[in-house]
């Protein structure tokens, strides 16, 4: 998601995010669809974040919520761009994730 926002940023054109629209709502769909009260779980499956991560213990991978909040950031300025804000949401996990991160102490 980022990538492509960040390209559309740099560069102003708007193909990569017309041609890719459908498959990143399709990726997010899933990861809502493994999200609960407590974040994006385990569920959605494995994670790799970086060599040198640690995970945290617990349901949630805290690394991993943060790249799914900034992935639904990223999204809703893909649908703006596009002019797509009024398309059902699959940005809707947002609050709960932001809770979920502002609960374990990385946000705020």
């Amino acid at each position: 998601m980022s990538g492509c926002i960040n390209y559309w940023r740099i560069t102003g054109d708007k193909i990569i995010l017309t041609d890719l629209y459908n498959a990143a709502r399709k990726n997010l769909e899933y990861m809502q669809s493994c999200t609960t009260d407590d974040g994006l779980t385990d569920k959605a499956g494995w994670v790799f974040i970086d060599w040198g991560y640690v995970r945290n213990s617990g349901p949630v991978d805290i690394g991993f919520n943060l790249h799914y909040f900034a992935a639904l950031r990223d999204m809703e300025q893909w649908s703006r761009v596009l002019g797509k804000m009024n398309t059902p949401s699959c940005t809707d996990s947002k609050p709960t994730i932001f809770n979920v991160l502002y609960r374990h102490g990385t946000m705020g």
